[in-house]
């Protein structure tokens, strides 16, 4: 009498190979829609609209309720009707509708550390201070360079400059390639730095534009359940 057959079992390298091309035709079946092999430096999700995320050379959409890894050399960009948060350790990035913004170097020791261009539109971030109180994250637009060590504060790229407006702790803004000896201009609470022309000018906000950019500020880190303390 011959034994029973019973079902031949599937190979385990063969089910893994099918699971591999379900998720290459189907990115967001993973869970995420991550690309693989890539250093993640941070996350990125859509808060509104469709939010394009350029990972060497190649757009890939991302939409409410989805996330992607970030990568240095990455690029984020919003449209007209989307805005899109970038996480990186305890940093915060929101980017504002029609902005465009390049992760360009990995973290430094801090998980929130590291450097990023802000190459059009507004980005308001939001970080913890630094324990050393060493600078630990630079934002770059348009040849201007923002210093933190762990503040609130809005980036906006202009024609041919930014501004820099800090809502809470201290931003240093100094024009890029300046040299060593001169000294960058301290931003503080309801102060803004304008670039223009090579030249940095610092001003004073009105009490009632302040009070609107710290409320909408301070919504946007309450939206998210961000709990991290400033100077």
């Amino acid at each position: 009498m011959r034994p029973p057959k019973f079902p031949r079992r599937m190979p385990i390298v063969w089910l893994s190979i099918v699971w591999l091309s379900i998720v290459a035709l189907c990115p967001g079946c993973g869970g995420s829609t991550g690309t693989a092999g890539k250093s993640g430096l941070g996350e990125l999700s859509a808060i509104k609209g469709v939010v394009t995320l350029t990972h060497e050379g190649k757009p890939v959409e991302i939409r409410p309720g989805q996330t992607q890894q970030v990568a240095a050399g990455d690029t984020v960009r919003t449209g007209p009707d989307s805005e899109a948060v970038v996480r990186s350790g305890r940093r915060v990035q929101f980017l504002d509708h029609d902005s465009e913004l390049r992760v360009e170097a990995p973290p430094t020791t801090a998980p929130e550390g590291g450097r990023v261009h802000l190459l059009k539109g507004l980005a308001t971030f939001l970080l913890p201070p630094s324990p050393d109180k060493k600078v630990q994250f630079e934002a770059v637009s348009n040849s201007v360079v923002a210093a933190v060590k762990g503040t609130i504060f809005c980036m906006q790229a202009t024609d041919g400059g930014a501004e820099v407006t800090v809502v809470e702790g201290e931003v240093e803004v100094r024009l890029e390639g300046s040299s060593a000896a001169t000294p960058p201009a301290v931003a503080r609470p309801q102060e803004r730095v304008v670039a223009r022309a090579g030249n940095l000018a610092t001003l004073k906000l009105s009490e009632q534009e302040f009070g609107a950019l710290r409320t909408e500020a301070l919504a946007k880190k309450a939206r998210l359940g961000v709990g991290i303390s400033t100077y």
